[in-house]
């Protein structure tokens, strides 16, 4: 699990990059803070975060988790990913209404995406 996340005085990241990684999840267990399948594989409360390239392999998640959540932020950009998986969701990238001007290409198709907050965060689905 890979969470960006504000420091001690609340200030949130700025410019991250999440790129070329494999990230797997073979097994899924608790979260020793009590955080469930919504939580995300990746956690983003950030600004101007780049994820892409990354193949995130979630075999061991149980149907319905969340492989990438933006949960607040501006101008992120999820790009090229590959979420391999053995039980299905319709929540694969999820951006709350916190975070606007979240761009995904490339990554899911269009009934994998959540978007709760403004029209400004958008899925370029990828081709049928």
């Amino acid at each position: 699990m890979i969470e960006l996340l504000p420091n001690e005085f609340g200030e949130y990241g700025n410019g991250n990059v999440i790129n070329g990684n494999v990230i797997s999840m073979m097994e899924y267990r608790n979260h020793p803070d009590d955080k469930d399948i919504e939580w995300g594989i990746l956690h983003v409360e950030a600004y101007n975060t780049n994820i892409s390239g990354n193949q995130i392999i979630a075999d061991g998640m149980p149907e319905g988790y969340t492989a990438i959540l933006v949960e607040t932020g501006e101008n992120n950009r999820i790009s090229n990913n590959s979420i391999g998986v053995t039980n299905p969701s319709s929540a694969k990238i999820v951006v709350n209404d916190t975070a606007t001007s979240t761009i995904v290409t490339d990554s899911i198709y269009e009934n994998e995406f959540q978007n709760h907050g403004d029209n400004s965060n958008v899925n370029v689905t990828l081709p049928d």
